[in-house]
C-alpha cells in the first residue's frame, strides 16, 4: 500500500495539524478516488463500512469521525495513523475534551497500548 504525503510542517509538539476535513479530503484526491471509490475501498482494505453520505459529511464538516472510522480512512487512504487519529481527535475535543481523551485512549489501548502516547505528541 501506498502511502499519501501531506505537508503538516514540523513534527511533535506543537505542531499545526492539518483538519480532518482537508487531510481526508485531499488524500482522497490524490489518489483520484471518489466518494464511492473510497467507500468501497475503506470495506475492502478493513472491513470497515463508511457509507458515502458520511464521508461527505465529513469532508465538509458536518459530521465528526469515530476514532475506528478515522483509523479506517487512514489505513484505507495510505495515511499516517497516528496523525489521522490526532486530526480526528483535535476535531472531536470541541465539544469535551476529558470525554475524548478518555475516548481515544480506549481505542488506542485495544489496538496498539502505545499509540495513546505517539498520537498525543501532536495535540499536547
Amino acid at each position: 500500500m501506498s502511502t499519501v504525503k501531506v505537508d503538516i510542517g514540523r513534527k511533535g509538539r506543537g505542531m499545526e495539524l492539518p483538519r480532518f476535513s482537508e487531510l481526508i479530503k485531499s488524500a482522497r484526491a490524490k489518489k483520484n478516488l471518489s466518494v464511492r471509490d473510497l467507500e468501497k475501498h475503506v470495506f475492502s482494505i478493513t472491513g470497515v463500512r463508511v457509507s458515502r453520505t458520511y464521508i461527505s459529511f465529513l469532508e465538509i464538516e458536518k459530521r465528526k469521525p469515530t476514532y475506528e472510522v478515522a483509523f479506517a480512512l487512514a489505513e484505507a487512504l495510505g495515511l499516517e495513523v497516528d496523525l489521522t487519529l490526532a486530526s480526528a481527535f483535535q476535531a472531536r475535543r470541541e465539544h469535551d475534551f476529558n470525554r475524548e481523551v478518555e475516548g481515544l485512549k480506549h481505542f488506542t489501548d485495544k489496538k496498539d497500548p502505545s499509540r495513546y502516547k505517539r498520537v498525543m505528541r501532536y495535540v499536547e
